[in-house]
């Protein structure tokens, strides 16, 4: 079973293509299944910010914390899945989201790779890159800076992961300002490159 992890700072970009790759995946008659790792998922998003506190959660190592359990809490439906023989497996933002996020609220993402150091690692890493262009239409400066700061972090670190167990070149980068059936194919045809 290989993960495909989409990243990116846009969360609409993350979640429509990863519905897009499923899409074609299925199509094409591999087994596939869907899950989500985003901090507005919904039980992240019940505890950071409003079900269980009267205040939003805006404690940066509780919020890390709480992304790590969830991400762990799925493994064992990562491993049923596997046995059950799926075949790949899409993930709207998964373990290089997370650093991302503690990047730029200014946590320690060593602490961050700690927290997830057994984690399955993901087979193939989609970076949805947005043009810096396009993200100065943002009308709210600490809101575009901080997207520009996790925007940073996604592209250095993309080119230089330093987890042990990642496989060179299953990194790939794409401007989601290029014509859209391009980007469907040029993400397809990376997934199953090696098919």
């Amino acid at each position: 079973m290989k993960i495909v992890a989409m990243e990116g700072i846009q969360t609409k970009d993350t979640e429509k293509y990863a519905v897009i790759l499923t899409n074609q995946l299925k199509a094409k008659g591999y087994k596939v299944e869907t899950t989500t790792f985003d901090r507005n998922n919904a039980l992240q998003n019940d505890i950071c910010h409003h079900t269980y506190f009267k205040q939003p959660l805006k404690d940066i190592a509780s919020i890390q914390f709480l992304i790590a359990a969830d991400i762990q809490n799925k493994q064992a439906q990562l491993e049923e899945w596997e046995s059950n023989g799926v075949d790949y497996v899409v993930i709207n933002r998964y373990t290089l989201w997370q650093e991302a996020y503690a990047a730029v609220n200014g946590f320690d993402t060593h602490f961050v790779n700690v927290l997830q150091k057994y984690i399955r690692q993901p087979d193939y890493e989609v970076l949805l890159d947005v043009p810096s262009t396009q993200l100065q239409t943002y009308q709210d400066e600490s809101h575009r800076k901080a997207l520009e700061d996790m925007k940073a972090y996604y592209l250095r670190e993309s080119k230089s992961i330093n987890n042990a167990t990642w496989k060179e070149g299953n990194v790939k980068i794409i401007d989601v300002s290029e014509d859209e059936a391009k980007i469907e194919e040029e993400i397809f045809q990376f997934v199953v490159h090696d098919e």
